[in-house]
């Protein structure tokens, strides 16, 4: 999001995910929670522990302040979708080169 945030275009950006966004925290057993609360208090100019950037908060898709795995895997879908973060899914990176900047998203 940073990068968005710093005026790079969504088109010159790609996020890998080797399942599905979030997948991980989903897999998580129910009764699993973050250790760590979180509460969206950024309009005082504290971040949120749980936030993956200082301009959000994963408070809003709990149901309490620890939240579960599933909660967390919504709200990072959420940042996904929300901000037009281009993912490509089912992608099992193996090996990463330097390649020349004609040549930026072969694959």
């Amino acid at each position: 999001l940073s990068f968005l945030r710093a005026g790079l275009p969504p088109s010159s950006l790609l996020v890998l995910e080797s399942r599905t966004v979030g997948h991980s925290f989903a897999s998580w057993p129910p009764r699993t929670r973050f250790i760590s609360p979180s509460f969206d208090a950024s309009a005082w100019g504290c971040v949120d522990l749980n936030a993956v950037d200082p301009f959000s908060s994963p408070a809003p898709h709990g149901a309490d302040e620890y939240l579960s795995g599933m909660e967390y895997a919504a709200y990072l879908r959420g940042l996904v979708e929300g901000n037009g973060v281009p993912v490509r899914e089912g992608v099992r990176v193996t090996t990463v080169e330097r390649v020349v900047e004609s040549e930026v998203w072969r694959r």
